[in-house]
């Protein structure tokens, strides 16, 4: 039955009906014995892959076609065109696909052609969802390369400040948060404190002040904010009461915390009191 589809794959490929049945020839039949099948693919990988229903089929030919050939051919084909195909609506899957299954050194390769491009990719509706990816998957050496990028020089932090304010590389600077190490987190935070006040005026940017102050909150106090950038710490006691420190989330904020840590320390135990101001 598989024979009788010779000559008819790609437009079986292209149907909206005929793609699954590809997709099942694929996952469920030997590769020798679909060979054809594959070999059909070969130079249309590009075309296939930002095509609706041609990415589902390049996916499950990663996925279950381990042949070291098969997978060479294809892959070259999507390192060739990795950077148009992690924009197009289509192709991001087959890239996002890459970064999530693939081997390392895939991986590695898909960052490395990324690289210099990552805050224009991170503005880029289909795009910022292969950066995202990238941090997600990738090692600590290349999450570092995509964290330079985004801070820029000591100087100059223009690429992190309008990343922030941007409706879709703000996801990527709070998965940057979400994913790195501590050193790293602390150097953005750092960076992210000075246009803390700026951030909320903006839309996006609001998305990124709710980030910091869920860090800011972390190892047991819980944070609301409140008008005029004022926030209620509540601290816990060990008699199950919380005690409550009014904090103002400025610029500030961020050295505070070691403040807020001794704070803790000191009120446990003692009497209820009115709540104490930290500016």
């Amino acid at each position: 039955m598989v024979a009788e589809l010779d000559g008819h794959i790609m437009r079986c490929v292209r149907d909206q009906n005929g793609n699954h049945v590809i997709q099942k020839c694929i996952e469920c039949i030997p590769q020798d014995a679909i060979q054809f099948i594959i070999s059909s693919f070969y130079d249309q990988v590009v075309t296939l892959s930002t095509h609706p229903y041609g990415c589902r089929v390049i996916q499950r030919v990663l996925e279950h076609c381990s042949d070291p050939e098969t997978q060479r051919i294809m892959m070259d084909e999507i390192m060739q065109s990795i950077c148009m195909l992690a924009q197009d609506q289509y192709g991001n899957y087959v890239v996002q696909h890459v970064l999530e299954h693939g081997q390392p050194h895939e991986r590695s390769s898909i960052i490395k052609k990324l690289a210099g491009q990552i805050v224009q990719m991170s503005q880029q509706k289909f795009a910022s969802n292969v950066v995202e990816k990238c941090l997600t998957f990738g090692g600590p050496a290349e999450r570092q390369i995509l964290v330079n990028e985004m801070l820029g020089s000591t100087d100059e932090n223009e690429p992190l400040q309008a990343m922030m304010k941007d409706q879709f590389a703000n996801y990527v600077v709070q998965k940057v948060l979400e994913t790195c190490n501590d050193q790293q987190r602390e150097l953005i935070l750092s960076r992210i404190k000075v246009h803390l006040n700026a951030l909320k005026k903006y839309t996006y940017g609001k998305h990124i002040v709710a980030r910091v102050e869920k860090l800011v909150a972390a190892g047991g106090c819980s944070i609301a904010c409140r008008k005029e950038n004022w926030c209620s710490v509540s601290i816990p006691r060990l008699d199950g009461i919380g005690k409550k420190v009014r904090v103002q989330l400025t610029e500030a904020s961020f050295e505070d915390i070691p403040r807020i840590r001794q704070a803790e320390a000191q009120m446990v135990n003692t009497p209820d009191a009115p709540a104490e101001e930290i500016q």
